[in-house]
């Protein structure tokens, strides 16, 4: 798990000025490729995105959870997921 800190966005999605950053660290899950292939993630993300919801406190954040139980977050940009990612 690699876990670092994120500015406090303003309600336009940028970053606030003066930059603050958020006091709780967002933590985010890494793979082992040796382990699970690429092609494997993906379809557990496509799972886990189909079903998913969008988080109250984000707007353009949804969190969903893959057949096997893994929880991921994607963030949608011109509506499409922009990126996916595993989380705790």
């Amino acid at each position: 798990m690699v876990e670092y800190r994120t500015p406090s966005l303003a309600a336009s999605g940028k970053p606030e000025k003066p930059l603050r950053w958020i006091e709780q660290p967002v933590s985010k899950t890494l793979y082992d490729p040796a382990q699970v292939s690429d092609a494997e993630y993906l379809e557990w993300a496509q799972e886990a995105m189909s079903n998913a919801r969008l988080l109250p406190s984000f707007p353009n954040i949804y969190e969903g959870i893959a057949d096997n139980g893994v929880k991921f977050q994607g963030i949608v940009k011109d509506g499409q997921f922009d990126t996916v990612y595993a989380v705790k």
